[in-house]
């Protein structure tokens, strides 16, 4: 049943997609990006204190972010189900990035650009286009 509703959920996650605003990416979209930079930092850039609690400051609040857009999107799922999605989504996503450095390194393309996206959520202020 677990993995039932784990797949579920990421079904959930990859599907859902509300409207793009005019005003940028969406927050699902968002959210991905916030979980892959943040996976090409945890091999590859090694941030110091400071510069990771700051990144993971911005990151909380996307992830609050997403959590509410998805609970008014599927209304019919508890908040359990919807952090659990939201956690198979960014494991999946963060395992893409491990195996990409695993089979390419940490100086693959993909990689730098994910490592330069991170220190830009790390400048990210709330309220503030990217």
């Amino acid at each position: 049943m677990q993995t039932l509703l784990v797949s579920l959920g990421l079904a959930l996650l990859l599907a859902a997609a509300p409207a793009r605003s005019e005003e940028g990416p969406d927050i699902l979209q968002t959210f991905d990006a916030f979980v892959l930079s943040s996976a090409a930092a945890n091999k590859c850039g090694r941030p110091d204190e400071a510069t990771l609690k700051k990144f993971l400051a911005n990151f909380e609040r996307v992830w609050m972010r997403t959590a509410e857009a998805l609970e008014e999107h599927y209304p019919d799922r508890t908040k359990d189900q919807i952090g659990q999605a939201m956690k198979a989504k960014a494991d999946h996503l963060s395992n893409k990035v491990f195996a990409v450095v695993a089979a390419d390194g940490c100086e693959d393309t993909k990689i730098r650009d994910l490592l330069e996206r991170f220190k830009m959520y790390v400048l990210w202020e709330p309220g503030k286009d990217f």
